[in-house]
């Protein structure tokens, strides 16, 4: 007579196991899970060749798992209409789906993951993200042909950034028309979230897989990363089953954007063979989602084989900086850049700060419009600033549109110049500031401390050869002083003066 074992309560009832749970079944025995939810505060485990669970209800049938799950391969499994839910509370979690099928799955782990190992997984209702990242690592999640998923957002999705794919089955039939989303990202980060979106309608019950790498290789799988023109993400699609004539679009976060990357001249980039990454469609602006997100999408991609994808923008960016410089010239800033071509550039400004935080307007510059002639900019700052000064350079079109070039940093803390002494240094209660001048010239003498507050100031006249003039230090505690030497239309000296007691 064969053995059945009930855990068949009624809702809203719960089954809870304060330890780990191992269904290990055996001759005419199964575990069935009935409309109630039973609770494992550890791991679960549905032993090899004889474990035997099947989800009886005809309700909301739920296993819950704080720990590991384990749905062996060679187990018996049947799925009814029950959830499985990963809700680790925090931490790690493991999940060997034993290449079955399930009929949900939910991913409810905060602030953590829940990685498929040994076996991949089958979703044939609705993979459902509460809260944390389904990693997928080596395996493939299986999205079957009336399958979903929901939730997914940049705080929760699949990551996909290895081997396994987030895979769904008949893209562009029966209830998968349109444009169906693959919410994965390359690590269980926020801004790693690169969803891929495949509309395949015109091509009609096809298979899909995606994948992500974060580099764009030379030959799409390997070689030399791309560090310019990019995206630094790639896209593989693979097609196993059905045609493909798809609209397809891809989303990323600013911070995946590499240098000269111009989101107004973005395009799909397709890899052919060998080094070969060719544009596929059209080329535009990219559309902000909000929060750093962009997305762009291509209506006339073929999809009919695997081949890795990437987001690109073309070399009419609207400025091609050759070089960008800042330099000590005496005591100003000489600040150079040079353009091989230009396109639409209305002017270019330059900020200033001190922090490379916070910038201030410096100056401005007309551009050349659109030329393909090299173009060579020197513009001065006259008066840079105590310590060090961050120069960023920005380009604006004539439609408003900008980008910027780059940002150069200058230290003047300690510019030191022939014609400027100061002693004895250290000093106790006076020290000797000595200008030597070509010409008579109209100086402010002015003592900082290390805060940068003005401590005392005078002016002075010097006449041509040296001039001496004494600084009362009696009034200063000990410490550190900068004594500024300002000429009548820059900075011309800072010395540094050490005051003991």
């Amino acid at each position: 007579m064969r053995q059945i074992i009930y855990a068949f309560l009624l809702s809203p009832l719960m089954l809870v196991c304060q330890t780990d749970m191992t269904n290990k079944g055996g001759s005419g025995l199964t575990l069935f899970i009935g409309d109630v939810t039973v609770h494992c505060d550890g791991s679960f485990t549905n032993a090899a060749t004889t474990g035997n669970l099947e989800f009886k209800g005809t309700g909301s049938p739920q296993l819950e798992v704080n720990g590991d799950c384990t749905i062996n391969s060679t187990s018996t499994f049947t799925k009814g209409i029950g959830t499985i839910v990963m809700n680790g509370g925090g931490s790690a979690q493991l999940l060997d789906g034993g290449g079955k099928d399930v009929y949900n799955l939910t991913i409810d782990n905060s602030g953590s993951t829940v990685s498929l190992t040994s076996n991949g997984i089958g979703i044939d209702n609705t993979l459902t993200f509460t809260a944390g990242h389904l990693v997928l690592g080596t395996q493939d999640i299986t999205l079957n042909s009336s399958a979903s998923h929901s939730g997914a957002s940049s705080s929760k999705f699949a990551v996909a950034a290895s081997s396994g794919e987030f895979i769904q089955v008949d893209v562009g039939a029966g209830s998968k028309t349109g444009a169906v989303v693959f919410p994965i990202g390359y690590t269980n980060t926020s801004s790693s979230y690169c969803p891929f979106e495949i509309d395949n309608d015109a091509g009609g019950a096809a298979t899909f897989g995606v994948r992500v790498d974060d580099d764009v290789l030379a030959s799409g799988t390997s070689g030399a990363p791309y560090t310019q023109y990019v995206v630094d993400r790639t896209w593989h699609v693979s097609n196993s089953a059905g045609t493909a004539n798809s609209i397809i679009a891809a989303t990323w976060h600013s911070a995946q954007e590499m240098t000269y990357y111009n989101r107004v001249n973005t395009y799909f980039s397709k890899w052919v063979s060998g080094t070969t990454w060719n544009q596929d469609g059209g080329v535009g602006s990219a559309t902000s989602l909000g929060s750093s997100f962009y997305k762009w999408t291509n209506t006339t991609a073929t999809t009919s084989t695997a081949k890795p994808w990437a987001i690109a923008s073309n070399s009419e960016l609207p400025v091609e900086l050759i070089e960008y410089t800042a330099e000590k010239e005496g005591n100003q800033t000489r600040l150079n850049w040079i353009t091989a071509s230009e396109t639409d550039c209305d002017y270019f400004i330059i900020e200033r700060s001190p922090d490379n935080e916070n910038f201030g307007h410096l100056l401005n510059q007309t551009g050349a419009g659109t030329t393909n002639e090299i173009s060579n900019y020197t513009r001065y700052d006259l008066q840079p600033q105590l310590g060090l000064n961050y120069y960023r350079l920005s380009q604006f079109d004539f439609d408003g549109d900008y980008e910027v070039l780059g940002t150069r940093v200058v230290n003047f803390e300690s510019l030191f110049s022939n014609g400027y002494s100061i002693y004895p240094n250290p000093a106790i209660d006076q020290t000797y500031l000595s200008i030597t001048s070509e010409l008579p010239e109209k100086y402010a003498i002015q003592v900082y401390d290390e805060l940068g507050k003005l401590l005392k100031s005078t002016e002075v006249e010097t006449v041509a050869g040296e001039n001496i003039y004494e600084i009362n230090a009696g009034d200063l505690a000990a410490g550190q002083y900068y004594i500024k030497i300002l000429g009548q239309s820059k900075i011309e000296n800072i010395q540094k003066l050490t005051i003991t007691k």
